[in-house]
């Protein structure tokens, strides 16, 4: 990712290493269906929330490698906007295909 992990804090970034603009990073969203009101949208989000930030929460976040991004369902969708266009546009310049 862009900042390092806190699971390998001496282990530097692609960036820092050398590789001008890697940054990959993996994820994981919680949707839900089209036409789901944003108010039970906001509060799916926000209970969620409330979760991952229990101790509970943040020990299983830290078992997995993983780390918390605290995200409004717009940011989350602009984020999924942005990551499809950027990866559409590398398959389609390298002309990758699936077997």
């Amino acid at each position: 990712s862009a900042t390092r992990s806190a699971a390998l804090p001496n282990v530097p970034t692609m960036v820092e290493a050398g590789v001008a603009d890697f940054v990959v990073e993996s994820f994981v969203v919680v949707m839900a269906p089209a036409g789901t009101p944003q108010p039970i949208v906001q509060r799916l989000n926000d209970e969620m929330l409330k979760a991952w930030l229990t101790p509970e929460g943040q020990r299983l976040l830290a078992g997995l490698n993983m780390e918390l991004a605290q995200s409004k369902p717009l940011d989350i969708a602009n984020f999924l906007t942005s990551e499809r266009v950027r990866w559409s546009k590398l398959i389609h310049e390298a002309n990758i295909k699936t077997e």
